[in-house]
């Protein structure tokens, strides 16, 4: 039975004969009740329940990032962020799991960032440095790159606070039940319209890498006081995925030239200023 919400002549929720109506984003809409349903529940319809049940809960736990990374794509395509997700996402999960490094939390035209491979201090603190403008092409200073990392063991995901394109890095403190646990690391850049640029899966920079880094340019993280800590722990589950930038050429500030590598790109820093 159906349920009158707004007058005679307004929208209602429930069935009626052969149409159910509900509200979506606002809006009142209708949508024909099937007529049959057919449930054999054969082995590979049942898997196929289970992978979309998959798709479904990791959407729910990785809302925080799909609003900042889908906002505006899902509403030129009607859709929630969440359905966006799985739409773009569906040949990310099987009877194998999740491909993480394939998975896309952003959609959208604004231009991407370099990132580097993210790093762990003993603090625990994951931080990721970025090149701004990699493409050389029109971008705003003032776009907001967002890092977002998820565990799936413990189905949480955790965001830094957005930063600037011109801030160059990014940092977020890790919880400390992820300490020898999987994660896995997503960035990507929004700017004031809600639009997004393509995700990036951002590797985990290695012992011997950090060691190079550290060796060949030292930042003064006493200054630094972007580190953020916000826990989404709603249920759900999913993987990240991104395919990095390799570029080299000359910074917009001047910089002499620099070869960077970002998430999953292919080089690293020489150490050339």
């Amino acid at each position: 039975m159906a349920k009158q919400t707004a007058g005679i002549l307004g929208g209602f929720n429930g069935t009626v004969g052969p149409v159910i109506g509900y509200q979506w984003r606002g809006r009142w809409c209708m949508r024909a009740r099937p007529r049959t349903v057919h449930n054999p529940r054969t082995e590979a319809q049942q898997a196929h329940r289970m992978q979309f049940r998959d798709m479904v809960q990791l959407a729910s736990r990785l809302t925080a990032a799909l609003r900042y990374g889908m906002r505006q794509a899902s509403l030129e395509q009607g859709l929630t962020e969440g359905n966006l997700f799985v739409r773009m996402n569906k040949g990310c999960f099987s009877a194998q799991g999740v491909a993480y490094h394939r998975l896309l939390l952003s959609s959208g035209p604004l231009a991407p960032v370099a990132f580097s491979p993210a790093q762990v201090d003993e603090q625990g603190v994951l931080r990721v440095e970025f090149e701004k403008n990699p493409l050389r092409v029109r971008a705003d200073n003032e776009d907001r790159v967002v890092v977002a990392a998820y565990c799936p063991e413990l189905k949480q995901l955790v965001m830094g606070a957005p930063v600037e394109r011109k801030t160059r890095r990014v940092a977020l403190a890790l919880p400390d039940e992820w300490a020898g646990r999987e994660f896995h690391v997503w960035g990507f850049v929004t700017d004031y319209q809600q639009r997004a640029s393509e995700c990036q899966y951002i590797f985990l920079a290695d012992a011997d890498e950090e060691e190079e880094n550290m060796n060949t340019e030292i930042v003064d993280y006493e200054k630094d006081n972007s580190v953020v800590f916000c826990r989404d722990s709603m249920d759900g589950g999913m993987e990240p995925t991104g395919i990095g930038l390799g570029m080299e050429g000359r910074r917009e500030d001047g910089d002499a030239y620099t070869r960077g590598r970002g998430a999953g790109g292919t080089g690293a820093d020489d150490g050339r200023r």
